[in-house]
């Protein structure tokens, strides 16, 4: 219990209960627009995958240069676990729920490397981060697509999702490079 001071004639102190004060630190916070939007983010599914009707555009914030879009998409192997070689991708398929009606919403994506990538102009990449308009109410799916061989980086992989500066998701994969982990489940 916290007390404090009322402004009673006697002067005594009124108790407050912490669920009352959670209570009115939270309509403080609607009051003044500091509410999260309530974002919640749920696995499907994931593991190796594979996608259908893709195209390419330029992105500077990727190791790669670029980010593939797809229209198609589909979990060949659930697994945590992802031997990767040129070609090969790492795919989650989640679920977004907010508040706000059905619809476009934007998320930071934000994939983490085990060690820092470093492209084949020496820029070092230590994450992977962007703004993805994914769908409300609805599935939706990323994958990591291994483009060049500078991406294939072994260790603990992270996806995650964000609500502003509020992480709401992650995702963690384990990533072998030619068969060298000696890692076991």
């Amino acid at each position: 219990m916290i007390a404090t001071k009322s402004a009673n004639p006697s002067g005594l102190f009124l108790p407050i209960n912490l669920v009352s004060l959670a209570f009115l630190l939270s309509a403080c916070l609607v009051f003044l627009g500091c509410k999260s939007r309530g974002l919640r983010v749920k696995t499907i599914d994931y593991g190796i995958g594979s996608v259908t009707g893709s195209h390419k555009e330029a992105q500077a914030e990727s190791p790669s240069g670029k980010i593939n879009y797809s229209t198609g998409f589909k979990i060949e192997k659930h697994t945590d676990t992802l031997d990767a070689v040129i070609g090969s991708r790492y795919c989650i398929k989640y679920r977004l729920d907010s508040p706000k009606p059905d619809g476009d919403i934007d998320v930071r994506v934000v994939w983490v490397y085990p060690a820092p990538v470093i492209d084949r102009n020496g820029k070092e990449f230590k994450t992977l981060d962007y703004i993805s308009q994914d769908s409300n109410h609805d599935s939706n799916w990323i994958c990591y697509l291994f483009e060049e061989d500078f991406e294939l980086v072994q260790g603990d992989w992270k996806f995650q999702v964000y609500d502003g500066p509020k992480l709401m998701y992650q995702k963690k994969f384990y990533v072998t490079v030619s068969g060298t982990s000696i890692r076991t489940r």
